[in-house]
């Protein structure tokens, strides 16, 4: 879809998410006066209404905040980006890397020179659930996981460290139930 846009400076969402009314307003608006490539924001979580939240997914502000995250967790709220088009472009787009499509994108432009900053408030409600967090999960999980981690080592931010502190938990997380592993994302990866 990317190469079918016009305009230098791209929005995207997902098609069963809700934006905050002043989203695009706020983001350009920021993303103007930070002169940044990529800009996301905090989202609200909810399963049925947005009236009804149950998680906040918060990520970094800053740019260094953002390098320094990338390596344990995706910086950038996907449903909530805002992005140069030639950026991208210039990164090769997505690829496929079956639910690390983004994150992956994203740290590949990072390692290209591209610069990111959040806006610090929830500024899209993403539908959320079960089905989410049961795609996180068993041994097809694993692989694609394991071939995310591999690409995150080759551009630079995947080390021995992110390896045991960060790829082993998300390993035994993924392998859990689906009950407990929503408890952890609920309690540990949640706002």
């Amino acid at each position: 879809g990317l190469s079918h846009c016009k305009n230098e400076i791209v929005f995207r969402m997902d098609s069963d998410d809700i934006c905050n009314p002043l989203r695009a307003e706020k983001q350009l608006e920021f993303m103007m006066q930070t002169d940044v490539d990529i800009v996301s924001a905090n989202v609200s979580e909810f399963e049925v209404s947005p009236d009804e939240v149950t998680g906040y997914r918060k990520v970094p502000q800053t740019h260094d905040e953002i390098v320094k995250f990338l390596r344990k967790r995706n910086p950038f709220n996907h449903p909530a980006v805002v992005y140069k088009k030639s950026v991208i472009e210039k990164a090769g787009g997505y690829m496929d890397y079956m639910l690390f499509e983004d994150y992956e994108l994203f740290a590949r432009a990072i390692s290209l020179g591209a610069k990111g900053a959040n806006v610090n408030e929830p500024l899209v409600f993403m539908r959320a659930g079960c089905a989410m967090i049961s795609r996180r999960g068993g041994l097809g999980y694993v692989k694609k996981l394991s071939r995310f981690y591999k690409k995150l080592s080759s551009l630079g931010f995947c080390g021995l460290k992110e390896r045991l502190f960060v790829f082993l938990p998300r390993v035994i997380i993924a392998i859990m139930p689906n009950g407990i592993r929503s408890f952890v994302y609920q309690k540990f990866l949640r706002g």
